[in-house]
C-alpha cells in the first residue's frame, strides 16, 4: 500500500498553531501526533452478549454493549456488521489560547465530543465483537468516528480531531456575555485514513487526508481602530446542525473497486484517490454531506441542505476587566444560516445531472441500486431513484444510519434507547420496504 497523504481545505489562517493551505498539499505523520491528545488509554474490551447468541429471524438487537455502538457497515462477505463502539469520557474542560494575531485571554471550551471510538466487528448472527484494527488502536489510541470496508478488503476510518469554541478572539463582548463561561463548540478539522485491517505496518505509512470544516477567515483588508484585520466568522449550515444536534458529517463511501472514495468537507463533496493523493470537489454539490456511492458506480447519493434566513452581526471584544472602556482587542464579522430542509439528492461523480428526491438524510444503497434507505422522523424508509415507492421500513422506530447487506436482505441500523438518549445499539430487520 503507498503511503500517499493529502491535505484538503479552503481557506487560510491559523488556529491553534495548526496552518491552514490554501489547496492540498502533502502532510505525512502530523496526523497520528495530533490525534494523540483525544486518546483513550484503556484498552477495548471484547463483547459477548451471553446466552444471546445464535440470534433468531429478525428483527433482533444485535450488540449489548454500555454506551452507544453508532456507524454501521457491512463487510463485503456479509457475515459481519463493523461498527463504532463510543463511550463518553468524564465531561473535559479545554484551555485554549487562541492562535490569531490578537489572541487575547484563553477561552474555557467543554468538548462534547470527547467519546472512545473503538471500530469493532461483529458476526451478524450475534456472538463476540473483536477490534478492527487492533495495531492502530491498541490501548484505544486513536479514537474513530466512522469506518467503511471496500470490496478489496481496506477500510477506510474518519477521526474528528478537538473542536474549537466559536469566538475566535478571545474576551468578552457583546455578542458572547458568557464566553469564559461557556463556548459553543465547532467543527475545525478531521482526517482519514486507509489502512489494511491485517497490516502490521507502521500507521504513519497509511493513505491519510486532512479534511478542514470551513467556516473562519482572518480578513487584513479591514482595519478598525487600527486593528490589523478582522475575522470574518460563517455559520455554515453543517456547523449549525452540529451545534444543534452533535451530528457531524463524517460519512465516507468507497467506489466500487475500492479505488477512490468521496467524502464531505460539510461544503461540498470530494472525491480522493488514496493511492495518488489526488483531491476533486464534485461540482453542482454545494452543501452536501454525508455521501453514499451506488454499487454500479454510476451515482452518489447525498444529504443537501437548503438555507434559511441569513443573520449577520459584529462583535467587538474587549477583556474581561475593561470591558465597558477598555480598547478593542478583536472584532468578528459573524453570519449564521438558519438550517432549512434537508433533502436526499443523486449526482454523477462528476457533478452532472443533480436529481432530488424526497426529505431525509444519511443515504444507503441497495446492492442493485434501485433503491436508497434513509432516516427520516425517527424511522427507516426508503425510495426508488427515481424518488417514487417511498416507504418505511418496518420495525425501525428510533432507527437513524441504515446499511444495506450485500445480498440486500437485511438492514442494520442504531436505534436509540426512548429512555436513555445516550445508549443506542445496532439492530438487524428485514430490508422489505
Amino acid at each position: 500500500m503507498g503511503g500517499a497523504s493529502s491535505h484538503f481545505g479552503r481557506h487560510g489562517g491559523s488556529l491553534f498553531g495548526f496552518h491552514w493551505q490554501l489547496r492540498p498539499v502533502l502532510r505525512t505523520g502530523l496526523v497520528l501526533v495530533l490525534a494523540l491528545p483525544i486518546a483513550c488509554r484503556d484498552a477495548p474490551e471484547l463483547l459477548e452478549p451471553p446466552g444471546l447468541a445464535p440470534f433468531g429471524p429478525p428483527p433482533y438487537r444485535l450488540t449489548y454493549d454500555p454506551g452507544r455502538e453508532v456507524g454501521p457497515s457491512w463487510t463485503p462477505s456479509g457475515d459481519a456488521i463493523v461498527y463504532i463502539e463510543q463511550r463518553r469520557l468524564l465531561s473535559s474542560q479545554l484551555f485554549v489560547k487562541f492562535a490569531g494575531p490578537f489572541a487575547a485571554d484563553t477561552v474555557v471550551i467543554t468538548d462534547t465530543l470527547r467519546t472512545r471510538g473503538v471500530a469493532r466487528r461483529i458476526p451478524v448472527e450475534g456472538g463476540i465483537a473483536e477490534p478492527v484494527l487492533p495495531v492502530l488502536q491498541q490501548g484505544g489510541s486513536v479514537v474513530l468516528s466512522y469506518l467503511v470496508s471496500s470490496s478489496e478488503g481496506r477500510v477506510a476510518a474518519f477521526t474528528l480531531l478537538p473542536l474549537a469554541g466559536t469566538s475566535l478572539c478571545g474576551g468578552v463582548s457583546e455578542c458572547d456575555t458568557d464566553t469564559l463561561l461557556h463556548v459553543p463548540p465547532r467543527l475545525v478539522e478531521g482526517f482519514i485514513r486507509v489502512r489494511d485491517p491485517a497490516s502490521e505496518g507502521a500507521v504513519n505509512d497509511d493513505p491519510t487526508i486532512v479534511v478542514e470544516f470551513a467556516g473562519r477567515r482572518f480578513d487584513t483588508s479591514e482595519n478598525p481602530s487600527g486593528l490589523s484585520g478582522v475575522w470574518r466568522v460563517d455559520q455554515h449550515p453543517f456547523q449549525v446542525q452540529f451545534r444543534a444536534t452533535g451530528r457531524v458529517p463524517d460519512r465516507i463511501s468507497w467506489a466500487p473497486g475500492g479505488q477512490r472514495l468521496v467524502f464531505s468537507d460539510g461544503l461540498a463533496l470530494n472525491i480522493w484517490n488514496p493511492t495518488t493523493g489526488d483531491v476533486d470537489e464534485i461540482p453542482n454539490s454545494a452543501d452536501g454531506t454525508n455521501p453514499a456511492w451506488s454499487p454500479t458506480g454510476e451515482w452518489i447519493a447525498f444529504e443537501r441542505a437548503t438555507r434559511g434566513e441569513l443573520t449577520e452581526e459584529t462583535c467587538e471584544h474587549r477583556f474581561p476587566s475593561t470591558v465597558d472602556t477598555g480598547p478593542l482587542i478583536c472584532i468578528e464579522r459573524r453570519r449564521s444560516w438558519m438550517p432549512g430542509t434537508r433533502t436526499l439528492a443523486l449526482i454523477r461523480p462528476d457533478g452532472s445531472d443533480l436529481r432530488l428526491l424526497p426529505a431525509g438524510t444519511r443515504p444507503a444503497w441497495a446492492p442493485d441500486g434501485e433503491r436508497i434507505y434513509y432516516e427520516s422522523g425517527r424511522e427507516i424508509w426508503s425510495v426508488g431513484i427515481d424518488g417514487s415507492g417511498a416507504a418505511v421500513v418496518p420495525d425501525t422506530e428510533q432507527g437513524f444510519e441504515p446499511a444495506v447487506s450485500p445480498d440486500g436482505n437485511l438492514l442494520a441500523f442504531v436505534r436509540v434507547d426512548p429512555l436513555d438518549p445516550d445508549a443506542a445499539d445496532i439492530w438487524i430487520v428485514e430490508a422489505a420496504p
